[in-house]
């Protein structure tokens, strides 16, 4: 689960909830310097699905992200 902390304060009203590959996906960009190709393998190789699959479903993902401002 994410939550919006600023100045020590925690708005409460955008909390976003992830699923436990989201949330894997997200460690793994928290930690920096992974690339797009580097988070499709890994998923390839986690979650056991197609190149094809991942890369559509990843770049959605980060969309989704992007669009609610988790993510530049």
């Amino acid at each position: 689960m994410i939550v919006e902390v600023r100045d020590e304060l925690i708005n409460m009203s955008d909390v976003y909830s992830m699923n436990k590959t989201a949330a894997n996906i997200w460690k793994r960009i928290d930690k920096g310097g992974c690339t797009f190709e580097q988070l499709v393998e890994f998923i390839c190789d986690t979650y056991d699905v197609l190149k094809d699959k991942a890369s559509y479903d990843l770049k959605k993902l980060l969309e989704e992200w992007e669009s609610y401002g988790l993510i530049y």
